[in-house]
């Protein structure tokens, strides 16, 4: 409860000049720790897994705090939804692993900036965002369109792999 928020807190805190890496799956934790891990920027592996909500003011201080992060777990953190998981994938471009399992207000949306349209027509994969992006997990997230991942997975040429709704590779073909 309120003692766990505040150790954790603390102790983020008394490390964020250094922080790398930070597993808390499972904890309880709220606003408090949320703002003290937005200090941390130098944070490459986050698993914020499982959590409560995240009220709004803190939820924008973090998404935009990480900009080194490399590995997120975010798996079944409710209440997320597309402007917030766009907001922290637009600040975290060395992003290359991230599990988004049991979402279920997170829609498609949130990944169509990683194609871009050619002045000749073709589609291609950004460079800009999310370049390093190669593995996204989505089980569980009822919004998300197979057919349109599907479609980003096959215009990423074999450089992105995701693991969709019952947990099938959608893979390049």
């Amino acid at each position: 409860g309120i003692n766990a928020e505040y150790g954790i807190a603390a102790v983020v805190t008394a490390h964020s000049d250094s922080l790398q890496t930070l597993l808390v799956r499972q904890c309880a934790y709220g606003t408090k720790t949320i703002n003290a891990i937005a200090r941390c920027s130098k944070m490459r592996v986050l698993d914020l897994s499982q959590i409560a909500e995240i009220t709004e003011a803190a939820w924008n201080t973090f998404a935009v705090s990480l900009p080194l992060l490399e590995n997120l777990d975010m798996s079944w953190m409710f209440g997320v939804k597309d402007p917030h998981l766009s907001l922290l994938l637009e600040h975290c471009p060395r992003l290359k692993k991230l599990n988004i399992d049991g979402h279920k207000l997170i829609t498609t949306k949130c990944f169509r900036k990683m194609l871009v349209t050619l002045t000749d027509g073709s589609i291609v994969r950004s460079a800009q965002f999310l370049p390093d992006l190669q593995f996204v997990s989505m089980q569980y997230c009822n919004q998300m369109d197979d057919e349109e991942l599907a479609e980003i997975v096959n215009h990423c040429r074999g450089s992105l792999l995701i693991k969709s709704y019952y947990g099938e590779d959608l893979e390049f073909s």
